[in-house]
């Protein structure tokens, strides 16, 4: 009788941590925009801040139909702006980059590239940005 007690509460605590598991990774990937428009705020002490979506960019749009999500990330005081793309997956991610990398620099992240085609951000800003999101700063 308590094999069966302590098999059931196995079972429940197994599926809690599932639970958790997939509530985790659900709103990180969710958040990933929020996350980039609080390291640009960061990075450039903006106040106000839009966020357009999808993104104008050229080489953001060349993407279109390989990314899940994009949006421009604007100080709206200044000229100051970055492009965010995520991308359907990884491979999608690799083959639009093959064919055609954003003018400026880039911000390589899991699946997701954050850029500056108009070279308004200074690179530090963009290079800091890049070290806040844990992602790779690559040139353009």
């Amino acid at each position: 009788m308590r094999w069966r007690l302590y098999a059931g509460l196995a079972v429940v605590a197994a599926a809690s941590i599932a639970a958790i598991v997939i509530a985790l990774a659900s709103v990180s990937g969710a958040d990933e925009l929020e996350h980039v428009k609080s390291a640009f705020r960061l990075q450039t002490n903006c106040t106000h801040i839009a966020v357009t979506r999808p993104s104008r960019a050229l080489s953001v749009r060349r993407w279109t139909g390989l990314t899940a999500q994009s949006a421009d990330v604007d100080c709206t005081a200044s000229p100051l702006r970055v492009s965010y793309a995520k991308f359907i997956d990884r491979t999608s991610m690799n083959r639009a980059v093959a064919a055609g990398q954003p003018a400026g620099g880039y911000c390589l992240l899991s699946d997701s590239i954050v850029s500056d085609e108009r070279a308004d951000v200074a690179s530090t800003v963009l290079s800091d940005m890049c070290q806040s999101l844990g992602g790779k700063l690559l040139p353009g």
